[in-house]
């Protein structure tokens, strides 16, 4: 059985930013289509999980973008399932341009959870046995914790709304991108390009929530930030890593 699954997208005016590069949340956005479209072709998507009671939430990912696409250029986004850990189930993605050049590649880590308690369970709880996949990595990483510096600083506040809100009632993960990178002032995002993204999920937001982002820039390798979001309650959300070069 073939596990990898292909489908092709057209980079749209509202994907794309003021130089006209595809943004990052956008490949966000193309990936969860995908391992949504991956999932349901392989009998586990969100229809035939929310009937038994369950659906899947992203923990961690990483992106590597290796060149910008613009405005209606073609993309086709390549993923597939990878082994499962425990209660983590892991997923790649490829994209490439439509000559095949690689534009971005990507690894991820997904819990599948209860609805009804909203905790992890382990798969093998699914009527339907999830396969064990072979190791086919796009990026050959283990997705790990992200140190909170100690001399971050708060750089901004952001209310959740309506528009933040997904099928399962919490804050969408490509809008946690968006979060991320309103962190950075106009000339980073001009002068130059983020070749790296991760970001680790530890819990929900809500409608109604509110989130402060803190930002810390690494001593020993200028390139790399810290970047973190803390509810009103002072509870963690995520913490990421961003990379420019």
């Amino acid at each position: 059985m073939d596990t990898h699954w292909i489908e092709r997208q057209k980079i749209h005016t509202y994907e794309v930013d003021s130089s006209n590069r595809l943004k990052a949340s956008a490949i966000f956005g193309f990936m969860q289509e995908s391992a949504s479209n991956s999932a349901k072709a392989l009998g586990w998507g969100y229809d035939e999980l929310i009937k038994e009671g369950f659906f899947w939430v992203l923990t961690r990912i990483k992106l590597k973008v290796k060149e910008c696409k613009h405005v209606s250029e073609q993309v086709l986004i390549e993923t597939w399932p990878k082994q499962i850990e425990g209660m983590v189930a892991h997923r790649d993605f490829r994209i490439e341009d439509s000559k095949h050049g690689v534009i971005a590649l990507a690894t991820s880590s997904w819990f599948l959870i209860d609805s009804s308690t909203k905790r992890p369970v382990k798969t093998e709880v699914l009527k339907k046995k999830i396969p064990h996949f072979n190791d086919d990595n796009a990026i050959d990483e283990q997705l790990n914790k992200i140190v909170e510096p100690k001399d971050k600083v708060w750089i901004y506040k952001r209310e959740i709304h309506y528009s933040d809100i997904d099928i399962v009632q919490h804050v969408n993960n490509t809008k946690y991108v968006d979060f991320i990178l309103d962190s950075f002032p106009l000339e980073t995002h001009l002068d130059k390009k983020m070749s790296s993204i991760q970001i680790n999920f530890i819990q929900e937001l809500k409608l109604g929530d509110s989130l402060n982002i803190s930002q810390a820039q690494s001593h020993v390798d200028a390139r790399i930030y810290y970047i973190d979001g803390t509810n009103q309650h002072g509870k963690m959300i995520f913490q990421s890593e961003v990379i420019w070069e």
